[in-house]
């Protein structure tokens, strides 16, 4: 049996259209769809439609939740996301019918088949979450975790946007890549064909061109912004066809860092302090480090979402942390950003990197030692705010060949800050090879 794989269509008809045209003439006889076939692109309700017409399977993606909860959620996103994101979401619920509405609503999120003896599982994202990102990134341990998990011949995934192919012990994980909203900088549309015999599952991987111009025309018929039409006809992501300064650039993430946070948690103003307390750091240490204004934004990054995981408690928050940084959307990073970020943000406490650490374990060794680096700034920082007082005005530091003298501004004694920020300090030890001396310089 044949058949046609898709994933984030994104009411991209005239993607879809190209795409089934091409999977029909290599002789298809099913169509499965693993989510988000709604957002951003002009077409919803004709992009359901059509999907219901050839009795596809489908499943219901992240962004379809977004589009079905857009009503009730409105306000609270606008704080969080952003006008653009929120916009793709209303316009997508206004322009379905209450039919398409309905039937989305009812999809599920993963789905279990048997087909030709053949044990499948379709995700969205993962079987655990619609947002997770799995893909060629993911460590392999994760993979062996699920395939454990669920006992799966085949793994179909979506959500990354990336095509992705690859066995783990005869295991098929395969994700189609995006039919209407490429990031690889590649416009045309992606799927994947799959062969399932009682020997096996065979899948190949197809890039279809299709007109473009015609989507772009209809966004614009639509009214939509033409930031929509750029991610279209670049293959990007939502802003990347964009060229910003590099000010303009890290202002952008650092506001968007915030507005994740506040998602999460309300921790006051603790996080931008440390995020502040951090990048003095850096800067005061560029002699020792010797990184620059890339490493500087990944630490201020990981600064303002340290503590997001105490959404779940207080309790292995630290990896939670990780955990929701690896997978909100609302971050534009790359993965290998995302790695970074959430691995400096992970050891903001309690154990050091260690290279059997799962996620720490898949960077390399010139990432491992950045994120050793990062993290020790990090936690003598979050140290130097331990009662969430923000009572640090300022801080400098004289490195000596055997010390870093940390002379710390505050208008009044410390409640515990020096103390913490000392403990705090072994990775930094281990790391620059020196002690911390820290002076109170109080003023009134």
């Amino acid at each position: 049996m044949k058949i046609a794989l898709l994933g984030d269509i994104h009411a991209n008809l005239s993607a879809l259209d190209a795409v089934l045209e091409h999977a029909r003439k290599r002789g298809v006889g099913a169509v499965w769809c693993l989510g988000d076939s709604v957002g951003y692109g002009p077409c919803p309700d004709e992009v359901i439609r059509l999907l219901r017409r050839d009795y596809a399977l489908c499943l219901r993606g992240n962004y379809d939740n977004k589009v079905l909860c857009v009503e009730e959620k409105r306000e609270r996103w606008l704080l969080s996301k952003g006008e653009a994101k929120v916009l793709a979401f209303q316009w997508a619920w206004d322009n379905l019918s209450p039919e398409s509405r309905e039937w989305l609503a009812g999809l599920p999120e993963t789905l279990r088949l048997s087909l030709e003896g053949h044990r499948i599982l379709l995700a969205h994202g993962s079987p655990d979450s619609p947002k997770e990102f799995l893909g060629e990134e993911t460590p392999r341990e994760r993979f062996a975790e699920i395939i454990a998990d669920t006992g799966a011949n085949a793994l179909l995934f979506a959500h990354t946007h990336h095509p992705f192919c690859e066995r783990i012990g005869g295991v098929l994980l395969l994700n189609p890549g995006s039919v209407g909203r490429p990031v690889d900088g590649d416009p045309r549309a992606s799927y994947a064909l799959l062969s399932v015999t009682k020997k096996g599952i065979e899948a190949e991987l197809f890039r279809v061109p299709y007109d473009v111009d015609q989507c772009v025309a209809a966004l614009r018929t639509a009214g939509l912004p033409e930031e929509f039409g750029n991610m279209f006809l670049s293959g990007t992501d939502l802003g990347e066809g964009t060229l910003r300064s590099e000010e303009m650039e890290t202002e952008r993430f650092r506001a968007e860092a915030r507005r994740v946070g506040q998602k999460y948690v309300d921790m006051g103003e603790h996080m931008t302090q440390v995020a502040a307390l951090a990048v003095l750091l850096f800067d005061e240490l560029v002699p020792l480090h010797g990184y620059g204004p890339e490493e500087r934004r990944l630490l201020e990054l990981a600064a303002l979402l340290h503590d997001i995981g105490w959404c779940e408690g207080r309790m292995k928050h630290h990896k939670w942390s990780a955990r929701l940084i690896l997978e909100d959307e609302d971050l534009s990073l790359s993965r290998r950003e995302r790695r970074l970020v959430a691995c400096i943000a992970r050891y903001h406490r309690r154990g050091l990197p260690r290279a059997s650490h799962r996620l720490f374990g898949t960077l390399s060794e010139e990432e491992q030692a950045l994120v050793r680096v990062l993290a020790g700034l990090l936690r003598v920082a979050d140290g130097l705010d331990n009662c969430h007082l923000s009572l640090v005005e300022g801080l400098s530091c004289t490195i000596r060949d055997d010390r870093v003298d940390l002379r710390v501004v505050a208008p009044q004694f410390p409640q515990g800050e020096d103390e913490k920020a000392l403990r705090k300090g072994d990775l930094f030890r281990e790391c620059f090879n020196r002690e911390i001396a820290i002076t109170w310089d109080l003023h009134r």
